[in-house]
């Protein structure tokens, strides 16, 4: 049934696209595509799309749909929904050779909504598969993936949008784990620039902090160190921090500050590039942020380092992480009294 379902949707793609038969058969194997779950039915589809070379097919109808105004929008989405589940169940392979991995990469930054929940889901999806997690991080992605992650802040009650956002951040966690490590640096660095602070993308950079500091190596250490460096991603932290804090964003903040950390492990250097990055200043408002936890966070940055230990700056005098720990403790007894 999902091998004749495919080849008379291909058939009617080729011959007659714009017929309302050929509206009904994409919706069709639409509603059919959904309903598989992966196992012998989904391998038995994903070979008979591959046959019939159905997603070629499907990814010109839904571009030219897309560029042909709101009317043809349906039968665009329809597309988007095939080619988002088909990859859910084993189809990545097909879907990207076919083109429609390039379509859902173009489409995040599209202007309707359900279009970029689409390309989200999709890119969520095929994130696993290297091929697609190196072309993701070549066309620039990662900003618009970082950006959604915070379209819902404008209305966090419309659904679509929270779906966007969740979806944004599920891709971001793929990609971090599927790219090398230090070819994420600089991308996920310059996607601050394009999508400002948020709290999905501050975690995806302090779990690419933290993988790069584990690393045991002399050589991999230096490597992540020159990498922050030249992408800026400490400076970037930084502003990112402050952003979040100003906001209230509490989330971004704390994740923030815990990349900011981590690269401060990196040895030698990491410490010397908090301080170029000024992090000190940082540490100066968290400190006396009236947030208590802001403020920890802005006490415990700067115990972090050895070479940050000690700043140069009367608004935090900390000897010790002890005396961080204490200097919380008072602020927080003094807020109960």
């Amino acid at each position: 049934m999902a091998a004749r379902a495919v080849r008379r949707c291909a058939e009617l793609l080729r011959d007659a696209p714009w017929s309302e038969a050929a509206g009904q058969a994409v919706r069709a194997l639409a509603e059919l595509v959904s309903e598989i779950d992966e196992g012998g039915a989904a391998v038995a589809l994903v070979n008979a799309l591959g046959e019939a070379e159905l997603v070629p097919a499907l990814v010109v109808c839904a571009r030219a749909s897309f560029g042909a105004g709101d009317a043809s929008l349906p039968f665009a989405l329809v597309a988007l929904s095939v080619l988002t589940n088909v990859a859910d169940v084993g189809g990545t392979r097909v879907v990207h050779a076919g083109g429609g991995f390039a379509l859902l990469l173009e489409l995040l930054r599209s202007p309707h909504a359900q279009a970029r929940h689409y390309a989200a889901l999709g890119v969520q999806n095929m994130a696993h598969d290297e091929a697609c997690a190196r072309e993701a991080v070549g066309a620039g992605a990662l900003g618009a993936l970082a950006a959604l992650t915070d379209t819902h802040a404008a209305d966090p009650t419309d659904e679509t949008l929270v779906a966007i956002a969740a979806a944004a951040a599920g891709a971001l966690a793929n990609l971090n784990g599927r790219v090398p490590r230090l070819a994420l640096v600089p991308a996920l660095a310059r996607a601050h620039d394009e999508a400002g602070a948020s709290a999905a993308h501050a975690r995806a950079l302090e779990e690419l902090a933290g993988a790069l500091a584990r690393a045991h190596a002399d050589e991999a250490q230096l490597a992540a160190v020159r990498a922050a460096r030249e992408a800026r991603l400490p400076a970037r932290l930084v502003e990112m921090a402050l952003e979040s804090a100003r906001s209230g964003e509490r989330g971004g903040a704390t994740a923030a500050v815990g990349a900011l950390m981590q690269i401060a492990r990196l040895r030698p250097g990491g410490g010397r590039l908090l301080v170029d990055a000024e992090a000190v200043p940082l540490c100066s408002w968290l400190a006396h942020a009236p947030d208590h936890a802001l403020c920890a966070l802005g006490l415990t940055l700067a115990a972090q380092s050895p070479e940050v230990e000690h700043p140069a700056s009367d608004a935090i005098q900390l000897d010790s992480r002890e005396r961080a720990a204490e200097h919380v403790l008072d602020r927080l007894q003094q807020s109960d009294a």
